[in-house]
């Protein structure tokens, strides 16, 4: 026997599909327009962080595409446009809302002065980056310097039998301190905490750990303070056991990562010294099935996830 449906209900389901198809044109413009400042943001991002010489990339661009992906994160009306579609969302639809609220929900900042200090201090920071990409770095040894990145240095300090060696590496990768020192870092976090205090939070810390884990820097201590509490007496007791088996120098900063490293790092070191590891890395992938991008089909062909899934962008606002 056929059902039959009221006009009243008819009417109600035709205004309830219409409804889901005005949600869905939301939530696919918003991962639209995500995508495309997020895109420019990490295209300059890795272009900078790389020093890469082909393609168009700057502090200034970075710094200016950074900005505008966090004021289409911090938009107050997206974010009220999100809460009131959830009000009339079923299922998936409601799930991708509920992540867009939270993730718009981290970066607003209803105060103007606000506003001016994160720009003032992502300045700071991208002129600091742009120094710190042109570091010199790496030891004097044998009356020579040897120009090593910092995970060069940091292998040298794991695998490299001479004392010297190691030591030289450790204070070469504490230059990189006092070189930032010397170039705006102090100034980049009186800024950071002075726009953290502008919207109601101790410092920068309180105000990144508060948008990421729901709690402040207090009690992240008191959980932190709890944790050190009950292994301080191991590490004790650890540094002691290394002092023992391989000598009270082993204790040096240089020398611990070395004397806990052991025979086998220091036998495959040969195997897979640091100068392979993109071609390692790529022959990984190549053999994970993994092909270049440029033998990939166009971004808008593969699926993607959307910008509101439990796999997005929620949840992550202390990434940087």
């Amino acid at each position: 026997m056929a059902t039959r449906t009221s006009p009243r209900r008819a009417a109600k389901r035709t205004k309830m599909d219409g409804k889901t198809a005005e949600i869905q044109q939301f939530i696919d413009e918003t991962n639209a327009e995500y995508e495309r400042v997020h895109r420019a943001f990490e295209n300059q991002f890795w272009g900078t962080k790389m020093a890469l010489k082909k393609g168009d990339f700057s502090t200034e661009q970075l710094g200016s595409t950074k900005e505008a992906m966090e004021a289409f994160l911090r938009d107050a009306d997206r974010l009220a446009r999100a809460k009131a579609y959830a009000a009339d969302a079923r299922g998936e639809q409601l799930k991708v809302l509920d992540c867009f609220q939270r993730t718009f929900a981290c970066y607003q900042m209803a105060s103007e002065e606000a506003v001016a200090l994160r720009k003032a201090s992502t300045e700071i920071e991208d002129a600091l980056n742009e120094q710190r990409n042109k570091m010199r770095l790496g030891y004097d040894h044998a009356g020579a310097f040897v120009e090593k990145s910092s995970v060069g240095l940091r292998t040298a300090m794991r695998t490299d039998d001479d004392e010297s060696v190691r030591e030289a590496a450790w204070r070469g990768l504490r230059s990189i301190g006092p070189f930032v020192l010397d170039r705006g870092f102090c100034d980049m976090i009186k800024t950071r905490n002075a726009m953290a205090k502008a919207l109601g939070y101790v410092d920068f810390y309180d105000y990144k750990v508060t948008q990421a884990e729901g709690f402040g820097k207090a009690r992240l201590f008191g959980i932190l303070d709890t944790l050190r509490a009950g292994s301080d007496a191991l590490l004790a007791d650890a540094r002691a056991a290394l002092a023992s088996a391989k000598g009270a120098s082993a204790l040096e900063p240089w020398n611990m990562g070395y004397a806990m490293a052991g025979d086998v790092e220091k036998e495959l070191d040969p195997y897979f010294p640091f100068e392979k590891s993109i071609g390692v890395w790529g022959r990984c992938f190549a053999n994970l099935g993994i092909t270049s991008a440029a033998r990939r089909p166009p971004f808008r062909r593969r699926r993607r996830r959307p910008f509101g899934s439990v796999a997005g962008r929620a949840g992550t606002a202390a990434r940087r």
